[in-house]
């Protein structure tokens, strides 16, 4: 049997050079190029995501939904940065960790829980899911 390959982690911060010193990599970011109004909507977007995604965890955690779940916590920029970068042309499948994707592309919140629920009025009428 063939051993996988592992990735080396480093055993000291030192190891890590200018991403564990302190006196380095702490000023603003100066983006100048990128329009201002689009960073507060995408600011929104990851909130609004982070929102619903804890209101899943809690329903699956007080057992309203049955369905399995795999929350986007913690990944809420990636689905943001992949929609701003699509065009009309491109087209999207989500599988595993989808919530955060449709919430950025502009899908209905509403229509995401109730389809998550198993309801009729859900995105894919019920059948999918959370994924």
């Amino acid at each position: 049997m063939v051993e996988p390959q592992r990735t080396s982690v480093p055993e000291s911060s030192t190891e890590l050079g200018a991403l564990s010193d302190p006196h380095q990599c702490h000023t603003p970011i100066d983006l100048p190029s990128v329009d201002r109004e689009w960073l507060v909507d995408a600011l929104r977007t990851m909130h609004r995501i982070r929102a619903v995604e804890e209101q899943i965890g809690d329903m699956v955690a007080a057992g309203r939904i049955r369905c399995p779940c795999h929350l986007t916590i913690g990944q809420e920029a990636i689905p943001v940065g992949v929609a701003r970068h699509l065009t009309a042309s491109d087209r999207v499948f989500g599988a595993h960790r989808s919530h955060g994707h449709y919430i950025a592309l502009g899908g209905s919140v509403d229509k995401l829980m109730a389809e998550i629920l198993g309801k009729d009025t859900g995105t894919s009428r019920g059948m999918g899911g959370s994924m």
